[in-house]
């Protein structure tokens, strides 16, 4: 498989190629085409800032009650947690088929911390997948993918944090 029919797929688009060549010219191209069902992009913004300090999960506790549902009787999840002295940044959601958000949490100093609900929900359904990356201390993405929907939903930021991107397909 080609990294663009690769690319595509991730993206949920799709890639038409001509037929092979019999020697006679042809008038076929190939074609790129977006999801119909796809929304526009969206962008949201830190929704709440909480003071916290200890582990990743410490952190992910305080960032959840403070910007989504969260029951204490359960672990959260963490997606991926990074430092970058002086950045901390972790993303984690609740426990599965709670209903709560995932949520991006980040420090410059480790004790007052940025939180954003960051476009999608814990996985609910057997099958749901959720993954994610802080490639450094500008980027970072998450990825939801639904398929009983189907939903994927792909959110990203590369301005530290400040505004995520979020795509969603159908």
């Amino acid at each position: 498989m080609s990294w663009l029919a690769v690319m595509l797929a991730i993206a949920g688009c799709t890639e038409s190629r001509p037929a092979k060549s019999t020697g006679a010219p042809s008038t076929a191209s190939a074609t790129i085409s977006a999801p119909s069902t796809s929304a526009p992009p969206s962008t949201v913004v830190p929704t709440a800032q909480v003071d916290a300090a200890g582990s990743d999960t410490d952190v992910c506790v305080a960032a959840l009650h403070a910007a989504s549902s969260f029951d204490d009787k359960s672990a959260p999840v963490i997606v991926d947690a990074k430092v970058f002295a002086p950045i901390r940044w972790v993303i984690c959601y609740g426990q599965p088929g709670q209903g709560g958000n995932i949520v991006s949490a980040r420090s410059e100093g480790g004790e007052h911390w940025s939180v954003t609900n960051v476009c999608a929900t814990a996985p609910f359904h057997s099958g749901d997948a959720v993954d994610g990356h802080i490639e450094d201390d500008r980027r970072a993405w998450i990825t939801e993918d639904v398929p009983t929907g189907p939903v994927h939903i792909h959110a990203y930021t590369d301005d530290r944090g400040a505004s995520w991107t979020c795509l969603k397909s159908n």
